[in-house]
């Protein structure tokens, strides 16, 4: 390079990181691999690779897990050594390559690295590779160092540094085979830590409060006014969050120069805010990218709202979406880090002590969050399906591995083992998620290359639309044209297919159908709901001009309360509905039970979406399935029994209570359980009868024991003399309890001893009824009966049935069913 590495350290101001380059160069010496541990703004992306590239032939490749990141990078290398970014220090991002055949250090996103990698997985003409800000754990980033391990392994010429801000560098030594570990000592001064929480929750379930972020612009903008440092850093989540902030740190302090640091800036906007104000005071509104990634000089302050964006798979919407959570209290810290190294510095926190103590002590990596579809493509593009002898960082989760494979294997990206297509190949070129990779394929054909590149550059974006109408926002980027979406146009592309085979459907509608044919979807009946192919509902949003519509392609929704959100989507016709989610659509019979009957029903579905269901008959092994669920279900209560089989049921039930075997066990649960009784009526319902058309009593006589079955009426009589000569039925009882007989008091007269069945075996319940048929009392001792309690009884009786006997002595007197006068005119 044009200046020594000694030089580059004097001009940036000497920086820390220049003592650990001697050690560095030893453990390299001894491994080909290094870990590098370092605070924020030590200087390492600055020294460490033009350090490399004074001794290693070939380029060196310097990886960041943001485009912001990589162009900060290259461009403040680049000034150091006095040129323009193209030269020896080059920059490729997506949509952005700045190279020469001078560039010695080339700044790149990983997710470029990764692709090239696979393009050439030796990676000829490269001597080392710098994976910087490794523990932010973004899926790409593991992957990148898994692929540096295998290169490594490859060839003896290759170096691997990898670097982290925080104490995690143990980790990142191990997946590289255990190299060294070299820390960076750097000053750091000493920091006012205050805790100031605001009255109001700082996240709701929509996700950040607007209070709370209208409270935080304020709150560092007031701080800063009385500070005596010239910059201070606000940390919050996302670009919206940072627009409601700074508006209210404006409105607070007109006279402060509010910035916004995110990664939808340009260039020059970035160089910008990344230069010292010539004048007053700046206050940076920034996500997470200057936590690590980026220095902004001169922050003596910095506010912290304590909370992350972070990319989740939700199962229930079948999609990943950025969710604002709870940071760690790793990121506060080294958010805290950016105030200390100029002089004694203050940070605020804006959120309390006990909110501090309960935060995790680590952010959790992508792996362990988000959908895996991408890296699995990857993993399979570079010869590792599922990370199969290859080391990461994590262990891939087995749930969100499956899941993703799958999907791959749907879109025909990989097949049954996991290896990849040629046309999984395709899709990993493509710097999106598979799914939008295969729409831009397919979708190049039906419509062009330049719209299905630009349409896909607008999916791929974070921008939305009040009212979630897809073709309305793509008409408003497509005007407005800024820079990152241009370039992301015209690099999407390149990619598409030249080939034409051109539809009737819109252009909005036929992508997002062909990316997420799981998220057609149908409107619910005249309601503002929808229903999705997947299987969730969601809702537009209130005045959107899509509402009314019967068919949408839904291209992004978020989670609320009490039902999802669309946050994107286009019109679709029912005819391109069915035809996009032909892959979806699927014809099935159900057999059950309804009514007492086996029935069939054939539904055609796309997905969860009902499109018709008529009956047919029900036929084959799924009939006799039915039957035997429905009978597992309700046992021999499915059944329909009449007064005499279910007298005859529980007449033997009372002998198999009594008796035992041979006897059954007739109780509904007994029979349920009795191949014998319910084979040939479930034969009968697999032919078609209903259950009022069977017969269990048929059934159950079938499983009386023989020869015992003859003495069945003699055991447990249907019917019963009484004394007066009557007959009177038995009513035997459900549990197999001692039957009962009602009768009134006067037949029994005569009657000395308890009548029984079975035998005598099971004394009969008597219960003794007036003249009036009215119960009087119940007993199953006769004998303690009449002498105890039918005293009390005569002398109550009497004075109400004056007409009926009622004698001192019931066992000798005679037994009737008459009053007393029609008693003595028989007699006369």
């Amino acid at each position: 390079m044009v200046r020594s590495i000694e030089e580059i350290n004097q001009a940036a101001g000497g920086l820390p990181a220049y003592a650990v380059l001697a050690p560095l160069a030893v453990a390299l010496a001894k491994d080909g691999a290094a870990v590098v541990s370092a605070p924020p703004g030590t200087g390492k992306t600055t020294l460490i690779p033009p350090a490399l590239a004074a001794t290693v032939p070939g380029r060196v490749i310097v990886t960041q897990p943001r485009r912001l990141a990589a162009r900060a990078g290259a461009h403040r290398l680049a000034s150091l050594l006095g040129e323009k970014v193209g030269h020896q220090v080059g920059l490729t991002v997506r949509g952005e390559s700045k190279l020469s055949a001078h560039t010695k250090v080339e700044f790149v996103t990983t997710g470029v690295f990764i692709r090239r990698a696979i393009a050439d997985p030796e990676l000829a003409g490269v001597g080392a590779v710098v994976l910087d800000e490794v523990h932010e754990r973004h899926t790409d980033t593991d992957l990148a160092v898994g692929i540096c391990h295998d290169i490594a392994q490859l060839r003896e010429d290759f170096q691997v540094v990898a670097m982290s801000a925080t104490l995690d560098a143990d980790r990142f030594s191990a997946t590289l085979g255990g190299v060294e570990e070299v820390a960076i000592d750097a000053e750091s001064y000493p920091l006012q830590i205050d805790y100031q929480p605001g009255k109001m929750q700082r996240l709701t379930d929509r996700g950040t409060n607007p209070d709370f972020l209208a409270y935080a612009g304020r709150a560092a903008a007031s701080a800063l006014e009385k500070d005596e440092g010239q910059v201070a850093l606000l940390f919050l989540p996302g670009l919206r969050d940072l627009e409601i902030a700074a508006q209210a740190a404006r409105a607070a302090c007109p006279d402060m120069d509010v910035r916004l640091l995110h990664g939808r800036l340009s260039g020059a906007e970035q160089d910008s805010i990344l230069a010292l104000p010539q004048k007053g005071k700046r206050l940076v509104c920034t996500t997470n990218v200057a936590e690590s990634s980026i220095t902004v000089p001169g922050v003596r302050l910095v506010v912290d709202a304590g909370l992350e964006r972070v990319a989740t798979f939700d199962v229930s919407r079948q999609m990943t979406g950025l969710v604002t959570n709870y940071s760690s209290k790793a990121s506060s810290t080294q958010r805290a880090g950016r105030a200390g190294r100029l002089g004694p510095g203050r940070v605020i926190r804006l959120f309390s002590k006990v909110e501090w103590a309960r935060m995790r002590s680590h952010s959790l990596p992508e792996v362990e969050t988000s959908d895996l579809a991408q890296l699995l493509l990857l993993l399979a593009a570079w010869g590792a399906p599922r990370a199969r002898g290859m080391a990461l960082p994590s262990p891939l989760p087995e749930a969100a591995s499956d899941r993703a494979e799958n999907t791959l294997r749907t879109l025909g990206a990989v097949d049954e083992r996991g290896t990849i297509t040629a046309f999984g190949r395709q899709l990993a070129r493509i710097p999106a998620d598979p799914r939008l990779g295969r729409a831009l394929l397919e979708g190049g054909k039906r419509f062009g290359p330049a719209r299905a590149g630009a349409l896909l550059a607008t999916l791929s974006s974070d921008e939305r639309d009040a009212g979630a109408d897809l073709p309305a926002l793509h008409r408003r980027l497509k005007r407005q044209c800024p820079p990152r979406w241009k370039a992301d146009a015209k690099r999407f592309a390149q990619m598409a297919p030249t080939e034409q085979s051109p539809t009737s459907a819109s252009l909005e509608a036929e992508m997002v159908a062909l990316a997420y044919p799981g998220r057609i979807a149908r409107r619910r009946g005249n309601s503002d709901e929808y229903l999705l192919a997947q299987g969730n509902g969601a809702a537009l949003p209130k005045g959107s001009p899509l509402q009314g519509q019967t068919w949408l392609a839904v291209a992004d929704l978020t989670k609320a309360s009490p039902t999802n959100i669309i946050r994107l989507a286009a019109e679709l016709t029912e005819a391109d509905a069915l035809r996009l989610g032909e892959p979806l659509k699927n014809t099935s019979v159900t057999v059950h039970f309804e009514d007492g009957k086996v029935r069939a029903e054939e539904t055609v579905t796309l997905g969860h979406i009902e499109l018709s269901a008529r009956p047919v008959p029900a036929r084959g092994e799924a009939v006799a399935e039915a039957v035997r669920a429905e009978f597992a279900r309700q046992g021999a209560r499915l059944f329909t029994w009449s007064k005499k089989g279910e007298n005859l049921r529980r007449r033997l039930l009372l002998l198999h209570r009594t008796l035992g075997a041979p006897w059954p066990d007739t109780s509904m649960e007994g029979l349920g359980k009795n191949e014998l009784f319910a084979a040939p009526l479930l034969a009968q319902l697999e032919k078609g009868a209903s259950v009022p058309q069977l017969s269990p009593t048929s059934a159950l006589q079938g499983i009386l024991p023989w020869p015992e079955a003859a003495k069945l009426d003699e055991l447990v009589p249907e019917r019963l003399q009484v004394p007066s000569g009557s007959t009177v039925a038995l009513e035997y009882l459900e549990d197999g309890a001692p039957p009962r007989l009602s009768v009134k008091l006067q037949a029994c007269f005569g009657w000395e001893q308890n009548p029984t069945v079975v035998d005598g075996r099971v004394p009969v319940q008597l219960s003794l009824l007036s003249p009036a048929g009215r119960p009087l009392a119940l007993t199953q001792d006769l004998e303690s009966f009449w002498k105890n309690a039918y005293p009390g009884v005569r002398a109550e009786m009497r004075g109400r049935y004056p007409k009926h006997p009622w004698p001192e002595d019931p066992t000798t007197a005679q037994a009737t069913m008459k009053t007393k006068k029609a008693l003595a005119h028989k007699k006369s």
